[in-house]
């Protein structure tokens, strides 16, 4: 059975891919801060779409084959 939800998953990986970086050394709406978050958004969002899906209606690839 797949997750009822990716929006906690995706969220979590975005927060942890962020967690390298000292974020409140920019303003929040900085160019830094912008360009940091919408990459590591991109990348959990490309990785829930690839990996997190119901395997009944998606080619779900094997990690463990």
């Amino acid at each position: 059975m797949g997750p009822p939800s990716s929006g906690g998953v995706t969220v979590l990986q975005i927060l942890k891919l962020l967690e390298r970086y000292n974020l409140t050394e920019f303003p929040v709406d900085s160019a830094e801060t912008i360009h940091r978050y919408t990459q590591a958004a991109k990348l959990a969002f490309a990785d829930r779409n690839r990996y997190i899906a119901d395997s009944d209606f998606v080619d779900v690839p094997c990690l463990r084959c």
